[in-house]
């Protein structure tokens, strides 16, 4: 600010204001539209009752923000120390720029740093978004995009030129229900979800679950939304497949069981350990099906971490939480860990995420499509290794391999249900499919 300003003895006669420490200038969310310039001492600037900013400088203005726009302040103004300033009420303001055209030109200079520190911000924040796996959308209080990061590009397949300014509820195969969403989360103001339909331009129909917030103003009015979403496809095609697939688990399980006191009667002359190899056969085959099925969704570094669920699932179903495998371990084409999970963490831990398998045989008839592998895994209750033998099994998508699924196994609960070692299972065939 110019200094014939500071200096100025008619302006501190008519506009000079002394504030005490602790005595606030202006209270956020008022409606007052004064104008101020700092003449000495220190000033606070509080944002929700936290401190965000200070003022210091001789000359320096605030409060023009209000003024410029008609709004309620922003922020709170507090005396930090014995502090002087000059306030200039709204209806002089006009008269005071005419007089002092420096003012005016500091006014626009003060603005442009303003602008020029907003924009840093937003490119901030949209670089952020951007690395960010949900897609985000922001909105104007009536619903228009005013922004979107890349990842919302690739789930509803518009760019910006398609969305700027259009109403978000257009990327939705049913706009009302969007509508009737989006009216429940103003009238809540709080965040909530819902699973809406999206016709993509080149995937077809996509299941995504939406949430949204609604941005307040002080006064709880709706200044804009917020709205994450994230595809669910998969996930709900799975659910569906669970809907029929767990009765049938479960009539597979009583067909098991019965075969299990049936087949010794009627095979009775057939050799033991022939038959119980065969049942573990058996079980092995249902059960790599199952898991492949279950699992084939998620041989990608980005979907692995949601095939943990289903696989502790799978290992708390077998036996009691016994059973024949000690846990499940998801490698990709690489043979690099992509999941892991264990049932004795203690004994047995899952090996971690990104470790590799690569340098380890994979032995096993060329014949059949599992192989062996055998290996020392360390643990809190066995620092010098345990020794490990797990049953890796291709995954295959048609002609391409999705990866591997391992199986690491309880060889004492093998000997003791189906009389099984480790050459015994070395000699199990699988044919290829």
């Amino acid at each position: 600010m110019a200094a014939d300003i500071l200096n100025d003895s008619q302006l501190h006669q008519k506009y000079m204001c002394a504030w005490e420490p602790e005595q606030v200038l202006f209270q956020e969310g008022e409606t007052s539209q004064d104008l101020y310039i700092l003449v000495s001492g220190r000033l606070e600037v509080m944002k929700s009752e936290q401190k965000i900013d200070e003022i210091h400088a001789p000359g320096a203005l605030f409060g023009e923000m209000s003024w410029l726009l008609g709004r309620p302040r922003t922020a709170t103004i507090r005396a930090k120390e014995p502090s002087r300033t000059l306030c200039i009420p709204r209806e002089d303001i006009e008269t005071f720029l005419h007089h002092h055209p420096q003012a005016a030109q500091d006014i626009g200079r003060h603005l442009a740093r303003r602008l020029e520190q907003t924009t840093q911000v937003v490119f901030g924040l949209k670089e952020l978004c951007d690395h960010l796996p949900d897609a985000v959308i922001l909105s104007d209080a009536q619903g228009r995009v005013t922004a979107f990061n890349s990842a919302a590009a690739q789930l509803y397949g518009r760019d910006w030129g398609q969305m700027q300014g259009r109403p978000v509820e257009e990327v939705y195969q049913d706009p009302q229900e969007y509508r009737q969403f989006q009216d429940q989360v103003m009238s809540a103001s709080s965040a909530r979800e819902k699973v809406l339909k999206v016709s993509h331009p080149t995937r077809g129909q996509r299941l995504i679950s939406t949430s949204m917030t609604a941005i307040m103003d002080q006064q709880r009015q709706v200044q804009g939304l917020i709205s994450l979403g994230r595809d669910i496809t998969k996930l709900e095609r799975l659910r569906r497949l669970n809907r029929w697939l767990l009765p049938a688990l479960a009539l597979l399980a009583c067909l098991g069981l019965g075969g299990h006191w049936l087949l010794p009667q009627v095979w009775s002359s057939a050799p033991q350990a022939g038959h119980e190899s065969q049942l573990f056969h058996s079980q092995l085959a249902k059960d790599y099906l199952l898991l492949s099925t279950l699992l084939k969704n998620y041989f990608t570094p980005e979907s692995a971490p949601e095939a943990l669920p289903r696989i502790k699932k799978f290992l708390e179903a077998q036996d009691g939480g016994q059973g024949p495998y000690t846990g499940v371990i998801l490698l990709d084409s690489d043979k690099k860990v992509l999941a892991a999970y264990s049932r004795l963490p203690e004994d047995r831990p899952a090996p971690a995420v990104g470790s590799t398998y690569a340098n380890l045989p994979f032995q096993g008839p060329a014949d059949s499509l599992h192989k062996m592998v055998v290996l020392y895994r360390t643990g809190p209750r066995h620092p010098g290794g345990l020794r490990s033998v797990e049953l890796a099994l291709e995954v295959k998508d048609q002609e391409r391999t999705l990866g591997w699924l391992l199986l690491p196994l309880d060889l004492d609960y093998l000997q003791q249900n189906f009389g099984l070692d480790e050459q015994g299972l070395s000699s199990l065939r699988f044919a290829r499919r």
